[in-house]
């Protein structure tokens, strides 16, 4: 059978939930990309508690792991707000949100 791959670091909810995996499961893989940025290969899935091995051998034929696309991300964010607070950027750049 073929399909498309879904993007998991790149991918929304209704996107996830095209997964073969029960809800629980796909809320638990968001909120550690959530928490973690993204996922940098199919290994950091281990990290997902609810995930077992078999489901993670199972994801390998539905998800691609490509990097988070640039956005405001948390870190990106908190360089933002650093830049704005500060003496040489305190109005620089405000209009960028």
């Amino acid at each position: 059978m073929v399909y498309n791959k879904i993007d998991i670091n790149n991918s929304g909810f209704e996107e996830l939930y095209k997964l073969p995996l029960d809800k629980d499961k796909i809320i638990d893989i968001k909120r550690y990309i959530i928490e973690n940025n993204e996922i940098h290969t199919i290994y950091d899935l281990q990290n997902v508690k609810s995930l077992t091995a078999e489901d993670i051998h199972f994801l390998k034929d539905y998800i691609v792991i490509n990097h988070k696309k640039e956005s405001l991300t948390r870190s990106n964010l908190s360089y933002k707000i650093d830049q704005w607070l500060s003496n040489e950027g305190g109005s620089e750049g405000i209009s960028e949100f």
